[in-house]
């Protein structure tokens, strides 16, 4: 569950993807 968490974050927020690419 927390993958998909991850990954939904990461579309809403791409700015936040490029700070933490982990």
């Amino acid at each position: 569950m927390i993958h998909i968490v991850s990954t939904f974050a990461k579309e809403s927020a791409p700015s936040h993807s490029r700070t933490s690419p982990s």
